[in-house]
């Protein structure tokens, strides 16, 4: 009996966020401007399958930490992190967008954005991401 609240509660908690998990359908490289390769870490959205999350957990600046992808529009943004209220595991609101588009003028850098059939590459400054699909 006392089960069935627990389980009603991951029911909607599911129903409303979406789990993240890491993929490795999608390749990441991550360079910094002296050449530093960046740890990165590739993340699919379940029930999201045009979304891929990029984590980038050694940038120093924490809004370049965490990037959308949207393949369906060849969007790329700037995302905040995504929620994590369940240890080990992160979620994002399935409502939600891309964030801040790099290419939106209300972003302080100034970001370039290449896109292909199987991947993206952009760059600003100091940092430059090529994920491609596999």
């Amino acid at each position: 009996m006392v089960l069935l609240p627990i389980a009603a509660y991951f029911t909607v908690y599911f129903y409303i966020e979406t789990p993240l998990y890491k993929t490795s359908s999608i390749g990441i490289e991550a360079r910094t401007r002296d050449g530093g390769l960046q740890e990165s870490i590739a993340y699919a959205a379940y029930r999201m399958p045009d979304r891929t999350y990029i984590h980038i957990p050694s940038v120093s600046n924490s809004l370049h930490q965490w990037f959308v992808i949207d393949w369906k529009y060849n969007l790329v943004g700037a995302s905040g992190r995504p929620y994590n209220r369940l240890p080990g595991l992160f979620t994002v609101n399935k409502g939600s967008g891309t964030g801040i588009g790099l290419l939106t003028p209300k972003i302080e850098d100034t970001w370039s954005v290449q896109t292909n059939i199987n991947g993206m590459t952009f760059c600003n400054s100091w940092l430059s991401v090529t994920v491609t699909r596999k």
